[in-house]
């Protein structure tokens, strides 16, 4: 059997990596509403003249062009599989995934606090976009009551928002949430979503076969890499034997077994099992950096991080305050700090950079919400170059020099690259100006920070200029500005800024350059994007032919609102928990079980996390005039437990665990510029240090457990208003528990085992179950013997 790859060019990618072969595993294929377009450059980007597609039952062709096929059509089954076949006969499998939308209405009626002439909705359901058609008044105008009607909407649970006269507020007699930001939002659902999923799981492995036991589920896909090995209806008993025939035995390099499960209406959970060699790994010392689902990245704000060269510091600019100057943070201090351990003993391996190319040289921007200043473009967000290092940060040389330096301290180097937009000293947009989109709108509006009605010509400021990536030669000059940064350094992958901001057909570009660049280079290269929206907008940008992963700011805001705020009783603890367990089974469905999503301890735009779990900022006022207007420093012990609580989540959670600089020892700080301080590297005070160490350990837990790296995942039912999930692969078993509140909590653990805590709290065992001793804002990591 020949792998497609070989035949056809960089079907499957592979990377050399270590003198090892790694293959990218193609996600599964998510059908849409009334139809799907397939792109044939995202699975055979430098040719697919001959290729030839076998659609799964209930399938049909709609139409097909030399690049992309239309079909449309419900599969028979939640999940199925589609074969390429190329020229010589050889094929290639990519799992699909049925319609997610089904014919669900909804319509049910509320009310709101006085009579109102006009009331308008926005919500995750429709990105947050006010809409003025969805409410329908019951009676005569004014009038207090209303009715929301929706002729079809994927099943779930919803939040939305109402705006009556401009305001926003919520209906009475309402269920409303924490919203993570200080607010609240109303709630409604969809249809009746299953609350028992198909679920598989990890038993045992021999030389030639694994074993997997499935519940709830009647029909699985296997594959190993993208080509299907096995498939079928389930036994009784659940438990199916994958077999592993002579090619993945005798294999070299890297390669993954995959398995899929499905019920009748639902897909379940995904396993993904690494393998070396034809063989099942159960060390992480078999891993390496380039492994993704490996990664542990942090993120720094380039000038504010470490000032290694003083020499290339800016004069202050007039007319612009100290928070948002210059500060000194250069390439220079980042190598030093890589030469002196920090990130290593930190237990990262993956350095995120805020974007390092040239920015304009004066001030630009105002603010004057009582405090006046404009900004520089600290921040590297500006730029006016794409292939230049700006000077203030280094050279072009001293970046390759870094990024060889941390190859050697075996990390990887992302880059933050801006292509939505570019400022207005920017050479092409003055040899192009019709390049851009219009900066108003027909009816003579501003076309400015219109973040979801315009969301794809929107300008973030009037002197940042948004890119028509309609035009075709726009598109090929960014995309190949992008790939001189590919071509002339060995960077690991990028962050991408904005990306919801910028059409598919960009990242599609781009992404196939990047793959025909990878036929030669052999390396892994991963992409995660900058998206703020519903999951179904997200999801749309994370697949095979655009980005790897997006960051989860929908899981953060539940995460925010179960961590950062006091529940005076356990019923309403236990309501937060909820919230976060609905919002993560969301995320697992939308974007996988073993994503590559960015779970993150905050970002550059949000207020920090320690100083709204300590209470310092709240969420309710406007975070960027507190910082500006006040000294945020910790308050009491709460910020830096509830850190440690997101630490612990996000470190035994699927995905890319993303500490943002300084989180590791709670910086505080309002909303931007002044949750970008300058880094802090020593005289940390108690508080501090012991959130250090707390971080430590639990990044080297991440990276010495295959459960927390490859494991599946499942919830516990627990009570005293905690929240407990266990991470199993094979007989690897951890159980990581929450609590809100002072707890006295039994965990159920499976029969004739033993159990260690790795955070100290004192256990005693009962029959088939641990009772611990949890403090406020607390969490424990049970390892199951």
């Amino acid at each position: 059997m020949k792998n497609l790859f070989t035949v056809v060019c960089c079907l499957l990618i592979q990377f050399k990596v270590s003198a090892q072969l790694q293959v990218e595993c193609i996600p599964p294929l998510q059908l849409t509403p009334e139809q799907t377009t397939v792109y044939k450059t995202d699975y055979l980007p430098s040719g697919f003249e001959n290729m030839r597609v076998v659609w799964p039952e209930g399938i049909r062709l709609l139409q097909e062009t030399p690049f992309s096929y239309t079909i449309g059509g419900k599969m028979a089954r939640p999940i199925d599989n589609m074969r390429i076949i190329a020229a010589d006969g050889s094929n290639i499998d990519i799992p699909m995934r049925n319609v997610r939308k089904v014919n669900t209405a909804v319509s049910f009626s509320f009310q709101i606090e006085k009579p109102a002439k006009k009331v308008s909705i926005k919500g995750s359901f429709n990105n947050w976009v006010v809409n003025d058609t969805l409410l329908k008044p019951v009676g005569k105008l004014p009038t207090t009551d209303w009715r929301l009607e929706l002729n079809s909407i994927p099943e779930g649970v919803y939040q939305y928002k109402l705006v009556i006269d401009g305001l926003e507020a919520n209906p009475i007699y309402e269920e409303l949430v924490d919203n993570g930001m200080g607010g609240s939002n109303a709630t409604f659902r969809a249809g009746e979503p299953e609350t028992t999923l198909p679920m598989a799981s990890t038993r045992a492995f021999t030389s030639t076969s694994i074993t997997i036991q499935c519940a709830n589920a009647i029909y699985y896909l296997a594959y190993w890499n993208n080509e299907l090995i096995a498939k079928g209806n389930l036994p009784l008993s659940g438990v199916i034997t994958i077999p592993l025939n002579n090619e993945i035995v005798q294999s070299e390099g890297r390669s993954h077994v995959r398995v899929f499960v499905c019920n009748r209406k639902k897909v379940g959970n995904d396993i993904l099992i690494p393998m070396q060699d034809g063989k099942v790994i159960t060390q992480t010392s078999q891993l390496t950096r380039s492994d993704f689902h490996n990664q542990i990245m942090y993120f720094m704000m380039v000038d504010r991080f470490a000032n290694g060269d003083p020499k290339n510091d800016p004069k202050p600019l007039a007319e612009v305050l100290p928070k948002a100057q210059y500060l000194g943070g250069d390439l220079q201090g980042i190598q030093q700090q890589l030469n002196q351990g920090y990130f290593a003993k930190l237990g990262t391996n993956t350095l995120w950079l805020s974007p390092i190319s040239e920015n304009p040289k004066g001030a630009w921007g105002y603010w004057n919400k009582g405090v006046t200043t404009k900004f520089s473009a600290y921040h590297g967000y500006w730029p006016t170059s794409y292939s230049k290092v700006d000077t203030r940060f280094g050279t072009n040389k001293l970046f390759a020099d870094l990024i060889g330096n941390a190859h050697a301290h075996q990390t990887n180097v992302v880059l933050d690259f801006v292509a939505h937009h570019i400022h207005v000293d920017h050479p092409l947009y003055k040899q192009h100006p019709d390049w851009v989109t219009p900066l108003h709108l027909p009816d003579g509006s501003l076309n400015t920070e219109r973040w979801d009605d315009h969301r794809l010509t929107t300008w973030f400021d009037t002197f940042l200029p948004t890119l028509n990536f309609e035009q075709e030669a726009v598109r090929n000059l960014v995309a190949d500005s992008v790939m001189y940064w590919v071509n002339n350094f060995e960077l690991d992958g990028f962050r991408h800024d904005a990306s919801k901001h910028v059409p598919e057909s960009f990242w599609r570009l781009l992404t196939q350059k990047i793959h025909i660049s990878q036929q030669t280079t052999n390396r892994p290269f991963y992409q995660i994007g900058e998206t703020y929206g519903t999951p179904e907008l997200i999801s749309s940008y994370v697949n095979y032919g655009q980005m790897n992963g997006q960051f989860d700011f929908n899981f953060y805001d539940a995460s925010v609102a179960a961590l950062a705020s006091d529940a005076a009783t356990n019923k309403e603890a236990d309501k937060r928990w909820n919230f976060l367990q609905n919002t993560m089974l969301e995320s697992f469905e939308y974007y996988g079980w073993h994503h590559l999503m960015g779970n993150i301890s905050g970002n550059q735009d949000r207020p920090r996390f320690a100083s709204l779990a300590d209470g310092s900022v709240s969420g309710s006022e406007d975070t960027k005039l507190a910082g500006w207007t006040r000294d945020i420093q910790n308050t009491g012990t709460k910020g830096y437990n509830r850190m440690a609580q997101l630490m612990a989540l996000n470190m035994t959670l699927p995905g890319v665990p993303v500490i943002y600089y300084g989180d590791e020892y709670a910086m505080p700080g309002g909303n931007d510029p002044d949750n970008r301080r300058m880094m802090q590297f020593t005289g940390y005070n108690t508080n501090q240090q012991q959130l250090i160490n707390t971080v430590t350990q639990l990044t080297n837990l991440r990276k010495n457990n295959m459960a927390l790296l490859y494991g599946e995942l499942s919830i516990i039912p627990v009570s005293e208003g905690c929240f407990a999930y266990q991470r199993s692969y094979f007989n690897q078993k951890m159980i990581v528990v929450f609590a809100k509140n002072k707890s006295r909590v039994r965990v159920p653990i499976p029969e004739n085992t033993t159990v260690k805590t790795l955070f100290n709290h004192k256990t005693s065992t009962l029959e088939n179950e641990v009772e611990l001793d949890l403090n406020a804002d607390d969490f424990e990591i049970i390892l199951i013997n």
